[in-house]
């Protein structure tokens, strides 16, 4: 007799009916979900089965819907990232008054990608498509503020802050020569959310980004004093002034990083030079601080920096913001797109931005924050009773071994 659910069980023919039916789609740029494949099952194969069997049957094949990406990630309460959160919360509800408006201005900036065929980013995945050139896409900067004017709160994408250029490859980057990316179309110019003309291009580099964040943060200055900046631990966010040499750097480049930081070079004991993992470690155990130059162009112009937690997309509101943007276009595919054309249609979406839209992107982060940091103080007042507890059993253990002892 079996008791509970029978194993699952899934043919071989019908598996490879759905892995193909999935591929040629995601190849083609044309979503799929769960009604489509039911009807392609009933049509060429003759099979007719429940929606919630072929949610097994999508389970047990290692495929998901692109959307069940978002979910809570369990890297969230390491010890390390809570206690992150804690940070960043404390420091970021502490600028908020007892209205609930932020006291200075809270600024978010992020980068994200948009594909020429975004659609495979919300089908059901777990076949590849590992052709090369296969995937073009454009790479986004930009920033968002949100303030009360003294009268509502106020929520605006920072003026010229939308930059959107092609990764440089020999599949998706020719069109970048175009002279039409020297600017933007006459709709997006009269919002002011981009600059008419930039000449950024390939990878997101800390070089890259700092010089894009001088002009973010001159740009805040100017219009709204000295702000909070809020954006992730990303590498390329925090380039050091000061770099350490690289585990793998030759003994050559060793010594000339001694005499380019004004370090005297050491010696061993008897005098004689130190060998390439020598310097390393002793490199190693200088303890040098690191200085980082986004923090020095911060301060420079009166902001201050909140590095969110890592794993903690729901407590950053540009994310909702590229949402909004990419969305329409991954609804509305264009097989025919260019990186040119996407660019423009991303630009318009933008321009189209509300202010209601960013402030409501803004108070549902502060309500998630807020409702992390009841949690926390919730367990860190059971965690005292605990120990109280402790402390008092360990007490009446002490007077009843004293009692014995008389």
């Amino acid at each position: 007799m079996i008791i509970g659910r029978p194993k699952l069980v899934i043919s071989e023919s019908l598996s490879v009916a759905i892995r193909t039916f999935i591929l040629e789609n995601n190849r083609a740029g044309i979503p799929v979900t769960k009604s489509l494949i039911l009807e392609e099952l009933q049509k060429n194969q003759k099979l007719s089965i429940p929606g919630r069997t072929l949610s097994r049957y999508l389970f047990h094949l290692g495929l998901v819907y692109g959307k069940n990406k978002h979910q809570r990630n369990i890297y969230q309460d390491k010890p390390a990232n809570a206690e992150h959160r804690h940070f960043y919360l404390e420091q970021r509800l502490e600028n908020l008054n007892a209205k609930g408006h932020p006291i200075l201005p809270e600024v978010f900036l992020d980068e994200t990608h948009c594909y020429l065929d975004p659609q495979t980013m919300r089908s059901i995945e777990g076949a590849a498509v590992d052709e090369t050139g296969r995937k073009p896409m454009v790479l986004l900067f930009g920033a968002f503020v949100v303030y009360h004017n003294g009268f509502k709160m106020k929520g605006e994408i920072v003026k010229k802050s939308i930059l959107i250029w092609p990764v440089g490859g020999q599949a998706h980057g020719q069109d970048f020569e175009d002279e039409n990316w020297s600017s933007v179309p006459a709709f997006v110019q009269g919002s002011g959310v981009a600059p008419d003309s930039h000449d950024y291009q390939g990878p997101f580099t800390s070089n890259l980004f700092e010089r894009i964040f001088k002009e973010i943060c001159k740009t805040l200055s100017d219009e709204y004093g000295p702000c909070h900046i809020h954006m992730d631990s990303a590498k390329y966010h925090f380039g050091r002034k000061n770099p350490l040499p690289r585990q793998s750097a030759p003994l050559d480049q060793l010594v000339q990083w001694f005499k380019d930081n004004g370090h005297p070079l050491p010696t061993r004991s008897d005098g004689r030079a130190m060998t390439r993992l020598g310097l390393l470690d002793w490199i190693d155990h200088m303890n040098i601080a690191p200085v980082y130059a986004s923090y020095d162009i911060a301060n420079k112009h009166g902001h201050t920096i909140m590095r969110t937690p890592p794993h903690h997309c729901e407590l950053q509101p540009i994310e909702n913001l590229w949402g909004l943007v990419k969305n329409p276009i991954a609804l509305d595919p264009n097989l025919n797109e260019t990186c040119l054309s996407l660019r423009n249609r991303l630009l318009e979406g933008f321009a189209k931005v509300k202010s209601e839209q960013l402030v409501s992107f803004w108070e549902k982060t502060v309500k998630i924050g807020k409702d992390y940091w009841e949690q926390y103080e919730e367990d860190l007042e059971m965690s005292q009773e605990t120990d109280d507890e402790v402390s008092d059993r360990g007490e009446d253990e002490d007077m009843f071994c004293s009692d014995d002892d008389d």
